[in-house]
C-alpha cells in the first residue's frame, strides 16, 4: 500500500519544523512578543481575539488566539502588567 503524497509531504514539513526547533501550534519567541504587544493594543476591544488574529503572523484563528492568550496568562486571571480581567 502506498502512502498518499499529501501525508508524505506533511511528514516532511513536520521533520523540517522540528529541525528548526519549531513545534506546531506553539508560538515562536518573536510571535509571543508580538502577541503581547497586540494584546496591549487591543485588550479593551470587544472583538480583541479577531483583531489580534488578523495581525499576528502565522494564520492563527480567533479561537486559537483566545487559547494562546490564556496559555500565556494574558487573559483569564491576573496579569502582572494590568488589572485582573472581570
Amino acid at each position: 500500500m502506498r502512502i498518499p503524497f499529501c501525508i508524505t509531504l506533511l511528514a516532511q514539513a513536520a521533520r523540517e519544523l522540528r529541525a528548526l526547533g519549531l513545534k506546531f501550534g506553539q508560538l515562536t519567541p518573536t510571535q509571543l512578543t508580538s502577541l503581547r504587544s497586540l494584546y496591549g493594543r487591543h485588550r479593551l476591544e470587544r472583538d480583541m481575539s479577531t483583531l489580534i488574529a488578523a495581525e499576528l503572523v502565522g494564520g492563527w484563528t480567533s479561537r486559537q488566539v483566545t487559547s494562546l492568550l490564556k496559555k500565556h496568562r494574558l487573559t483569564g486571571g491576573w496579569n502582572l502588567s494590568s488589572k485582573p480581567c472581570v
